[in-house]
């Protein structure tokens, strides 16, 4: 296993904020995620070049863009089609809203809070997420790289949809999500100075946040396994996408004859 450790997870990417490798959580049953395979992240299109080599080099070879379609016009992306490294890089651009989303755009709008858009993108999105999932269970061997805009609410539930069905408990799943507390603050005290306006609540990562969606997607939807099919996925992308992500603990056979892990 990547000796990698939880301390230096997040990777120094010049010009992004908050990109970091999901490796190393253990899961409920003793398995581990396998580092250098789930990577989360803000823009990429604030990458230095630099900074693009750093992912490459850490094992980048897909990249899901969860932005929406109005989004990717402000800059180009490094890995996409008119990117510098699209040659070994598979782009995906899979947002969780989209113009055609009709009911999910005007539920999405009536929100006023974060929990709310959660909910509403889980309630309504799971065409969305069954696409996303269904990218990574088929991406080619490599990194796999989630992101959306700042890298916390979309980039955030998308992720967690991962580790809860890789079997990751609830409690790390949280305390990732809400890992880029300080992360962030630059881009928040540059947004707050260019609007005094901005709505502090939208930039911060609570726990209870993150925590009501889980317990929401286990109690109304079911369980993460039940939400998948139910959108679409079928029983063997999702064992490909727990066989991706976990990487199973060694089971040693002692000299007495039991196993040992």
């Amino acid at each position: 296993m990547h000796d990698q450790t939880v301390r230096d997870r997040r990777l120094r990417c010049e010009s992004c904020l908050n990109i970091r490798d999901v490796g190393g959580y253990q899961t409920s049953d003793g398995a581990t995620i396998r580092w250098r395979t789930l990577l989360r992240g803000d823009n990429l299109c604030n990458l230095s070049a630099d900074g693009a080599a750093v992912l490459l080099e850490h094992g980048l070879r897909t990249v899901i863009d969860l932005r929406y379609i109005a989004e990717l016009e402000e800059a180009v992306h490094p890995f996409g089609p008119l990117g510098a490294h699209t040659s070994v890089v598979d782009y995906r651009h899979l947002p969780l809203r989209h113009p055609d989303d009709v009911e999910l755009d005007a539920a999405y709008r009536a929100c006023t809070s974060l929990a709310e858009i959660y909910q509403v993108y889980l309630d309504w999105g799971g065409a969305r997420f069954a696409a996303i999932m269904r990218a990574v269970a088929n991406a080619p061997e490599g990194a796999v790289l989630v992101h959306c805009h700042v890298g916390k609410d979309r980039t955030g539930i998308v992720v967690a949809l991962l580790l809860v069905l890789a079997g990751v408990p609830v409690e790390t799943i949280v305390a990732d999500y809400a890992l880029r507390a300080g992360y962030l603050q630059p881009l928040f005290e540059a947004s707050k100075q260019a609007d005094s306006n901005v709505d502090d609540a939208l930039w911060h990562s609570q726990p209870e946040t993150m925590r009501s969606w889980l317990e929401r997607l286990e109690t109304v939807h079911g369980g993460v396994e039940r939400y998948l099919l139910t959108a679409g996925l079928t029983p063997e992308e999702i064992e490909r996408l727990r066989s991706r992500l976990r990487e199973e603990p060694v089971t040693v056979i002692t000299q007495d004859g039991s196993a040992a892990r």
